[in-house]
């Protein structure tokens, strides 16, 4: 099966994965609450973290670095609403125009950095096929809890975890928080209106 025919067959039949709605990753893992897009609050916790390819960074500086963001919470031997959010993201990123993916990061934040390494990381982002501006990150596991609840995506147990993604730009401090699974659309449509309000901004200063 091919990465194309891979992402299809995690997203089921299409849109109806594609709303927000609960899942279960594992017997005990947390449904998600329907809800959908609202705004919420990130702080961009400046700790440094390491991606799939071994590249060290401060979060804000080096890894955000000023673009607008999209955040996922995952962890490798989830099986079932991890590779559904990550099957997501990669159509997200086949889908962003040029313009709009260069200011843009896609992030993958473990929320199990004992055992995420960079290696396991790495499968994953081969598996979906990921760009230059998707990075999946780990760290020491005091960096990556900081870096979590800077996202309000911190749990103890990643079992616990709830499937969500957040959207924002660093610089007007505007995010989103999607809970359940998001929508490719969603996701889009939300990166392109944080983009037109930077672009906005921009002319009027």
């Amino acid at each position: 099966m091919n990465r194309r025919d891979m992402i299809l067959a995690m997203l089921g039949t299409g849109a109806a994965l594609c709303r927000p709605f609960p899942l279960r990753a594992h017997e005990n893992h947390v449904p998600a609450p329907v809800g959908g897009l609202g705004k919420t609050r990130v702080k961009l916790a400046d700790v440094e973290l390491t991606d799939q390819q071994r590249r060290r960074g401060r979060l804000p500086r080096d890894f955000v670095a000023g673009r607008i963001v999209v955040a996922n919470f995952v962890f490798t031997t989830c099986s079932s609403v991890c590779p559904v959010i990550s099957a997501i993201f990669a159509q997200l990123q086949q889908q962003l125009p040029a313009d709009l993916a260069r200011d843009t990061v896609m992030l993958s934040l473990s929320v199990d950095p004992l055992n995420d390494t960079p290696d396991r990381l790495d499968a994953q982002a081969k598996q979906y096929g990921s760009g230059a501006n998707w990075r999946w990150l780990t760290g020491r596991v005091e960096d990556m809890e900081a870096a979590l609840k800077g996202f309000g995506a911190y749990v103890s147990r990643p079992d616990d975890h709830l499937p969500m993604a957040v959207v924002g730009d660093p610089v007007s401090d505007t995010w989103y928080r999607f809970t359940g699974t998001p929508g490719v659309q969603q996701l889009l449509r939300t990166v392109q209106q944080l983009q037109q309000q930077r672009h906005a901004t921009r002319k009027k200063s």
